[in-house]
């Protein structure tokens, strides 16, 4: 099981701001109308690797750098962190992954590219036992090759 621990969001200057969770307990986040509750959805979205960029026009999308999730794995804990996609881009691929026992929030100039979104959500499937799987298609049939993601 992998429970978050923290999502952060990094503002271009270096600036941090972090929402903690409790593990193991029930999180409530609440607010008034338009306060960032459903951006804070898609931030998590985001950062676990979908496909496509759909936080909210508005203060967070305008001013935020990067976006990260702490998380706790059943071997420890990881960061994971993706860029707000350069102007003109529907989304990005790459991404930040560090793994340890316990991984402290690093400062803007740590978040590298050292992964992209095929390698994270690789990992983190494989921490939680779930390995990669494809049912391949005999040649000449007319289905897609399917695969659980």
């Amino acid at each position: 099981m992998i429970q978050i621990l923290e999502v952060v969001l990094y503002a271009s200057d270096g600036r941090q701001r972090g929402l903690r969770f409790r593990p193991g307990e029930l999180n409530v986040v609440t607010g008034e109308s338009a306060s960032g509750k459903s951006a804070l959805l898609e931030v998590i979205r985001y950062c676990l690797g979908s496909g496509d960029f759909r936080i909210p026009e508005g203060v967070i999308a305008g001013s935020v750098a990067w976006y990260a999730l702490r998380l706790r794995t059943p071997g420890g804990e990881a960061l994971v962190a993706r860029p707000r996609p350069q102007h003109g881009r529907a989304t990005t691929t790459d991404m930040f992954l560090r793994l340890g026992r316990h991984v402290s929030t690093p400062a803007l100039p740590d978040l590298v590219i050292n992964a992209n979104v095929d390698s994270v959500r690789g990992e983190l499937g494989r921490l939680i036992g779930i390995a990669e799987n494809a049912s391949p298609i005999p040649a000449g049939a007319s289905r897609p090759e399917l695969e659980a993601i």
